[in-house]
């Protein structure tokens, strides 16, 4: 009795077993769903080719195509400035769909739904030249081959029109090209030593994309890299080895393109001892 004999595990190695599986078990039974995210279970009745004017005089905008975008991405355009201003508006919750615009005549927009029915677009156009750069609300008031969406157009400093679209049935947001730059979140950049490490997050509908830095002592460059970050907002932490016998203040300059080309400005951090 309790011996190995030839009927399986001793009885210490049986119950140290179970314990593991029953911790295990414990802790998928209380993990969260790993890719789970705010907008999931919003409907998605944007996406598609639309034909807009501007009220009442029905002035033809050219068509309009949305596309949606991960959440990672749309979130971290909040606050920050499209078409000069700030993209306000989303949901205080957080509970919202994200999409990219654009027009076939030119201009590049942001927008994110509220509502579970996500029917409603709050966003910011960058201007072309028709309208000057802008925010938006617009409510989709049918669903279907019959589709339109109805709301206001507030040009910054400007006038504000009522704007219109009607949805080309059978349409998908597949020809739309990316314009868009990559949106860059520069971290604490550091010096330990003859290393310097630069922190950064970049947000873009590609899967990767291309980082340069540039390490600068009085506008001259000292060190440089070109790396690949994730686009989906994970932290890359980029090092460079620095001159030997370096002293001053330094700046990391950094710069993000995508895969179509699209580059965001350059980014600036002092370098931190």
């Amino acid at each position: 009795m309790g011996g190995r004999g030839d009927r399986g595990l001793p009885f210490g190695a049986m119950r140290r077993l179970l314990v593991v599986v029953s911790c295990v078990a414990a802790v998928l039974a209380f993990a969260p769903a790993a890719l789970a995210t705010p907008d999931d279970g919003l409907p998605d009745i944007w996406s598609g080719s639309w034909e807009a004017e501007l009220m009442p005089e029905e002035t033809p905008l050219g068509t309009l195509t949305w596309r949606p975008i991960s959440y990672a991405e749309g979130v971290a355009y909040v606050g920050k400035h499209f078409g000069g201003r700030a993209f306000e508006g989303c949901p205080a919750d957080g509970r919202s769909r994200f999409f990219r615009g654009k027009y076939q005549v030119g201009g590049d927009l942001i927008a994110c739904t509220s509502g579970e029915a996500a029917n409603t677009l709050v966003g910011r156009f960058d201007g072309n030249d028709i309208l000057r750069s802008g925010s938006f609300t617009v409510t989709m008031v049918e669903f279907g081959d019959e589709a339109e969406f109805l709301g206001q157009y507030f040009e910054d400093d400007g006038i504000t029109v009522d704007w219109c679209g009607d949805f080309l049935a059978g349409t998908t947001p597949l020809p739309v090209a990316d314009t868009a730059a990559p949106l860059v979140d520069l971290g604490r950049a550091t010096r330990v030593g003859r290393v310097a490490t630069v922190r950064l997050r970049a947000y873009d509908q590609s899967a990767a994309v291309r980082v340069e830095v540039q390490i600068r002592r009085a506008g001259r460059v000292v060190a440089r890299t070109t790396v690949t970050a994730r686009g989906d907002g994970t932290l890359r932490r980029i090092s460079l080895r620095l001159p030997l016998g370096l002293r001053g203040p330094l700046v990391a300059v950094v710069r993000v393109r995508d895969a179509a080309g699209n580059a965001a400005p350059w980014s600036t951090a002092r370098l931190r001892v």
